[in-house]
């Protein structure tokens, strides 16, 4: 089942990625639209890493706000909590495809997500590879501005640590990702198809929300 626009008004959009294997992002637009972004990249060797983007109610949202005191860097960041159990059928919007998982935060891993070469070893933190390494898990405010790149009006997440220029944009395969998120419907192995009409949707949905003054979150969980 679709997320139908025309139904709801009121939500909050977070992408949801689930680290390592499954990893989560949250795109969250306002109190009103989140989508959500599970990454579940099936193959613990690939270059890539695969997700599903679902859109929740904001009260299925678990919103922690931190002072700047924990993140000098940012006045105040926020925290997502969600429930893997609300990340069902009817809330799945499309999919999504980004380059490997590299363990950035040097979390504890289990034995089988362990891999030396694509910088997945447990509790040890990775170091970035240029072009080929999917953002860290956190929580970034997303705006839509004009992509130099692309030339065109895109969603980028903003204070990425060590990233810039994060999009959401459309493409097919792992060389269309240069860290940036691709939406699509992942129906063949190792990429993304229908992008531009994923891409389409989601920005009418964060541009829906941004007329109604809500503001725009993105969380990798």
């Amino acid at each position: 089942m679709r997320y139908d626009h025309a139904q709801r008004y009121s939500e909050y959009i977070a992408l949801i990625c689930s680290k390592r294997s499954v990893r989560a992002s949250v795109v969250s637009m306002s109190p009103d639209i989140m989508s959500s972004m599970m990454r579940c990249s099936s193959d613990s060797g690939s270059s890539y890493t695969i997700g599903r983007l679902y859109i929740l109610k904001d009260e299925e949202v678990e919103r922690v706000v931190h002072s700047s005191w924990m993140n000098p860097q940012l006045k105040r960041w926020f925290e997502h909590k969600i429930d893997a159990g609300k990340l069902t059928q009817e809330r799945y919007f499309c999919d999504t495809l980004e380059p490997t998982w590299r363990n950035l935060k040097g979390v504890e891993l289990q034995p089988e997500e362990v891999n030396v070469r694509l910088g997945r070893v447990s509790g040890k933190k990775a170091q970035k590879m240029k072009g080929t390494t999917a953002i860290p898990e956190g929580t970034y405010p997303v705006v839509i501005s004009k992509s130099p790149r692309f030339q065109m009006w895109l969603p980028l997440l903003l204070g990425v640590p060590n990233f810039e220029g994060i999009r959401i944009h459309a493409g097919n395969y792992p060389d269309d990702t240069q860290g940036c998120i691709l939406v699509g419907e992942n129906r063949v192995k190792g990429m993304v198809v229908n992008s531009r009409i994923w891409l389409h949707r989601l920005i009418n949905a964060i541009t829906a929300a941004r007329d109604r003054e809500e503001s725009i979150w993105g969380t990798i969980l």
